[in-house]
């Protein structure tokens, strides 16, 4: 497979995992058409917001700060982060990646094993190392920074739902909820309204979790509709704590192109609601 050019290896990648003969010359399906937009799209505010903290910026620049997580500090190397201007708990991030993502409480955390941790992120290429085509990442210079770090919810069993809101030409096309990141991870898949949709997406069908009620469903939908509408397709990513609603990130390129759905067809019927460039 390393053989291939890009576009034949993503066929080939995309026909494995999703379950049927992906197709990037006539792309019809939900991740077909995301993965076709690796390879034929650009636009440079896609590349500024996948920057995590230029996604800050960039919310509060449209109207969204109440929806940011408050930043102590950022950092251009990680000998130079300063952990006593910092408070007793937060969180360490990378701007560049995915997953480098450190929840820190002075006197429990070994911040030796973390700072090693971080300083390999800082070396990492996202997109070269992953060989996946997402362009947002190439120009990121990678910076680590810390912001406040945020608490289980009382209504979500002591968890803090991680609501993904897929959004094409302005409108919610799908939502997905996880919650038990760091136990047994589950995922629910959500409609249009972000009501529960029988099927799954990335993992397969798991047993009934506490879904979000139906105002704060609602508000997560208004906010995502309102970012959505500025870009051609975007996932927004919400956390539900205790202390408020907040983004997490703009995602472009949703698991990559290659997410599962089980059943395919609504891989296909998602596919129909994100327009790409030359069919709008």
């Amino acid at each position: 497979m390393d053989r291939l050019d890009p576009i034949a290896r993503a066929n080939r990648i995309g026909t494995l995992v999703c379950g049927y003969p992906f197709d990037l010359e006539h792309p019809r399906s939900f991740n077909e058409k995301i993965s076709w937009l690796k390879f034929h799209y650009r636009n440079p505010l896609w590349e500024r917001v996948a920057d995590k903290l230029e996604c800050k910026k960039y919310l509060e620049e449209i109207g969204l700060g109440k929806f940011v997580v408050p930043v102590y500090g950022a950092w251009d190397s990680v000998d130079e982060i300063d952990l006593d201007s910092l408070p007793d708990e937060f969180v360490l991030k990378a701007t560049h990646d995915c997953g480098s993502v450190f929840l820190c409480k002075k006197g429990e955390t070994d911040f030796g094993k973390v700072f090693a941790s971080l300083r390999k992120s800082m070396e990492r290429r996202y997109s070269e190392e992953q060989r996946n085509g997402e362009w947002v990442y190439d120009n990121i210079v990678p910076r680590v920074y810390a912001e406040k770090l945020l608490h289980p919810h009382p209504m979500y069993c002591g968890d803090i739902p991680d609501v993904k809101v897929q959004t094409a030409g302005g409108q919610v096309v799908f939502g997905y909820q996880v919650r038990n990141r760091y136990k047994d991870m589950r995922i629910s898949l959500l409609d249009s309204r972000l009501n529960h949709l029988s099927g799954a997406y990335t993992h397969l069908p798991c047993p009934p979790i506490k879904m979000i009620d139906q105002v704060m469903a609602g508000k997560i939908a208004k906010v995502a509709v309102e970012i959505g509408s500025r870009f051609l397709e975007v996932r927004v990513d919400f956390l539900l704590s205790k202390e408020g609603l907040f983004i997490s990130e703009l995602t472009f390129f949703p698991t990559s192109g290659v997410g599962a759905f089980f059943p395919v067809s609504l891989d296909f019927r998602f596919g129909e609601m994100l327009a790409l460039p030359q069919e709008q």
